[in-house]
């Protein structure tokens, strides 16, 4: 997947096994989760239900710890979401110019209200996830469709 997210949305072609592809920039204020979500529409038909709302879920969860944890503003922050079909994986990446956080071995929830539930999520309906950093720091997931 590539890291720099263009803010241009595509679909179609097949090529390399890619059937659809969507890029993005999303302004650093709250309704950008729900952008986010909603984005992932043109999957569906293509999609499975259920691998679309765990697209969703995935999605969701990490734009969300990109407002709430990278302290972007404004001026110079952005969030940047890539997303792709291909080869029977469903491949989601969210990059923002936070500083990042460093992975624990297995995510946990921090408590029933105390949030932390994020990471855990993805985890659970991710095949796969990680992060990199190469100038932007990115959270990514692959989910199996």
């Amino acid at each position: 997947m590539d890291p720099a997210c263009s803010g241009n949305e595509k679909s179609g072609g097949g090529e390399n096994g890619v059937s659809v592809v969507i890029d993005m920039d999303l302004p650093p204020e709250p309704s950008s989760a729900r952008k986010a979500r909603e984005s992932l529409e043109r999957l569906a038909g293509g999609v499975p239900y259920h691998k679309l709302e765990d697209a969703r879920l995935a999605v969701s969860e990490i734009v969300t710890n990109s407002l709430r944890h990278a302290n972007l503003s404004p001026e110079d922050g952005r969030v940047s979401l890539h997303v792709e079909v291909a080869d029977g994986l469903l491949g989601g990446k969210v990059c923002d110019t936070g500083r990042g956080f460093e992975v624990r071995d297995a995510p946990s929830p921090g408590g029933f209200l105390g949030g932390g539930w994020g990471l855990y999520l993805v985890d659970a309906v991710s095949v796969r996830w990680g992060v990199e950093r190469n100038g932007m720091f990115c959270v990514w997931f692959e989910i199996e469709v």
